[in-house]
């Protein structure tokens, strides 16, 4: 019987076929060949690819990943930072314009924290001196807008009848556009006062000019009295504000400023009543807007007015500068964010004690 012949494929051979141990040796020997190869070739080309892919992670993904750090950053407005060019020329064009464009955002950052500043100092210049003198009486305040310009308004002024004029307000919102409406309020507000002897009539007017610009959802609320410096009298309006707080030398709450009108700017027709309060000697009359008692804790609840009312008592003995200092203090610990998150106004007028008699 003849054997069949190998085929060209050294690897496929009919079972039966008996082959020369000479031929066989040389087929395994082939067969061996081949594997060793198969297997470097398979050995290059993994490591072919895992540098393909180093090269591809550091040429492009590196600095693609510096591009994206660097956006992170911006959005911390961390302005500062600045991308290295690196990687092919596309990942160095996107570094370059994202520099560009951080420069680009930086100077207008700039220039609005300028313009802030400014507009803070004007504003500022528009609050009472410092150095106001009321005969028998002790006046002192303190502003703090959440922004570098907020809404909340205070004035004290003379009248012509020799009165004084007392006024803290609140504009809804914080920012440039509340500043703004507390600018315009505070022109409405010293332009009747000039003809007006009311506080009631005063602001019925400024409400009918309020109502004629403001649009849905803005409004104002206002404290606004004149005070008798020699009877201690203080008549008033209360336009949906905080109400007044009157405290005698004890720390003892004598009376509230009670709201008597609604707030300005929304209804022209509004009633807008008066109301009347009496500071006697050593008596101090606590003024403020709501960013006060309003700030929460970390379980959302309000510093509200019973803890306004504590604190006050609390540091009733104390100088009303300092007792300022020492109310925003406790409402700052209070918050949960550790600071006033909306404008704060405190003023205290407080009627100076009668002298110790001489024995």
């Amino acid at each position: 019987v003849r054997n069949p012949p190998i085929l060209a494929n050294a690897f496929l051979v009919h079972p039966w076929t008996s082959l020369h141990p000479a031929r066989l040796r040389a087929v395994m020997k082939y067969r061996q060949s081949s594997r060793f190869w198969d297997r470097l070739l398979a050995v290059l080309g993994a490591a072919i690819c895992l540098l393909s892919t180093a090269g591809i992670w550091r040429w492009v993904r590196c600095p693609i990943r510096v591009l994206v750090d660097c956006m992170r950053s911006v959005q911390r407005r961390q302005l500062g930072t600045r991308a290295q060019p690196t990687g092919p020329p596309e990942t160095r064009f996107l570094a370059a314009s994202f520099n560009e464009m951080i420069e680009s955002l930086d100077r207008h950052e700039r220039d609005r924290i300028q313009e802030l500043q400014r507009a803070r100092q004007i504003q500022e210049r528009l609050l009472p001196t410092t150095n106001i003198v009321i005969p028998n009486t002790r006046i002192t305040f303190q502003y703090a807008p959440a922004e570098p310009i907020g809404g909340d308004y205070l004035d004290v002024f003379q009248s012509d009848g020799g009165r004084w004029l007392i006024a803290i307000a609140d504009v809804c919102g914080h920012g440039v556009a509340a500043a703004l409406l507390a600018t315009l309020f505070k022109t409405h507000v010293r332009n009747q006062a000039a003809v007006r002897s009311s506080p009631s009539d005063i602001l019925h007017v400024v409400n009918s000019q309020l109502c004629s610009i403001m649009s849905d959802g803005e409004f104002i609320t206002c404290l606004l009295g004149f005070y008798d410096a020699h009877a201690g009298t203080l008549d008033y309006v209360n336009a949906g504000h905080p109400p007044g707080l009157i405290v005698n030398t004890d720390g003892r709450l004598v009376s509230h400023l009670e709201t008597t009108s609604s707030v300005l700017g929304v209804w022209p027709s509004t009633a807008i009543e008066s109301g009347e309060a009496i500071l006697r000697a050593g008596d101090r009359l606590v003024l403020y807007t709501d960013g006060l008692v309003e700030c929460l804790d970390s379980s959302e609840r309000l510093f509200g007015n019973e803890r306004l009312a504590q604190a006050i008592a609390r540091t009733a003995t104390v100088d009303p500068m300092e007792q300022i200092t020492q109310l925003l203090r406790e409402a700052r610990i209070f918050s949960a964010a550790g600071r006033m998150v909306d404008d704060v106004t405190v003023l205290i007028l407080q009627r100076n004690p009668d002298p110790p008699s001489a024995e």
